[in-house]
């Protein structure tokens, strides 16, 4: 949520000097521990995050609940928008960043509790220092929206996929039914999709939002289809069989490894995919969890994440 430089008919406290209408002895911000990566295990970290006045008149009314803090973390490519209460005291925020996909903007904004009739700072510019204001709940007193980092986790998914398959256009079929077969050549699994609908594919694809719903509809079925051959194949063999032997037989089983060691933090064994392991649970392991985040997707798109200003604050 941007305010940029939105018109307010009242002073705002702005992190930018520019369009702030208090003077230059007067700052508000977000202030996080920026020593330490943002991006770290498969989680966007925002630690000791919190806000930061200089303004004694905004900071004695926190202190008397009149105004809160508000911090909100949104993605339009994913769109993913999530609102957290902040203070002017450090805490921990963590968020899987499979719910982004290109640039997360974070912005903070000092809101009032309840409606105030004689809002008035010291601080205010010059073209305000005669005036006092009524401002109503909910307004916005201060706001920081220079904030944002980039998070590109779909690359790492779409490796992971074109490791695996390889999407095929039958431009000879009519039917409507997707097949699927081994590819000796590329050592990767061919999905093979009537013209019309690899066509349909490639506009999805395209959409950042609806990957993670298209893995979940065309590759997850497939994987744990060729996972359970390999558990079979795997009984049949005996003890004797290995993962070497497993991924000279079938090269794209080794992006299922790398996959599933980078997220488990442990390497993925004979013995596991023999006893412990479902095949769909592995797939969904090895695709991101596009099932569970794609029905989050497609929800966020069709909710369309739009609140307005009572909602926003809310509890």
């Amino acid at each position: 949520m941007r305010i940029s430089n939105r018109l307010f008919p009242y002073p705002v406290l702005n992190n930018e000097l520019a369009i702030s209408d208090y003077s230059e002895s007067a700052s508000f911000e977000i202030k996080f521990d920026d020593s330490e990566e943002m991006l770290v295990d498969g989680d966007l970290r925002l630690n000791n995050i919190y806000i930061s006045s200089t303004d004694e008149y905004l900071n004695s009314l926190a202190r008397g609940n009149r105004v809160k803090g508000l911090l909100i973390i949104e993605c339009p490519n994913s769109i993913f928008r999530e609102k957290y209460n902040i203070t002017f005291e450090p805490q921990d925020i963590k968020i899987p960043i499979s719910c982004f996909s290109g640039e997360v903007q974070i912005s903070a904004f000092i809101y009032a509790t309840e409606d105030i009739d004689n809002f008035v700072s010291p601080n205010f510019s010059s073209e305000y220092k005669d005036y006092h204001f009524k401002v109503e709940k909910y307004c916005i007193l201060a706001a920081d929206d220079t904030l944002h980092v980039d998070v590109d986790n779909q690359p790492d998914t779409d490796n992971k996929n074109t490791s695996i398959f390889t999407i095929v256009c039958d431009k000879q079929s009519t039917n409507d039914i997707m097949r699927c077969q081994s590819n000796n050549h590329t050592g990767k699994i061919d999905i093979i999709m009537p013209k019309r609908y690899y066509e349909d594919y490639m506009v999805i694809k395209s959409s950042p939002s609806l990957l993670n719903a298209s893995f979940a509809i065309i590759a997850i079925p497939v994987l744990t289809e060729r996972i359970m051959d390999i558990q079979n194949q795997i009984k049949e063999e005996g003890s004797d069989y290995t993962m070497d032997e497993i991924c000279s037989e079938h090269r794209w089983f080794r992006a299922v490894i790398k996959a599933f060691e980078r997220v488990k933090n442990r390497p993925l064994t004979i013995e596991y995919l023999k006893s412990e392991i479902h095949p769909m649970e592995l797939a969904q392991i090895i695709l991101n969890s596009s099932t569970c985040n794609g029905i989050e997707n497609l929800s966020n798109l069709l909710i369309g994440k739009k609140l307005n200003d009572e909602e926003l604050y809310d509890d």
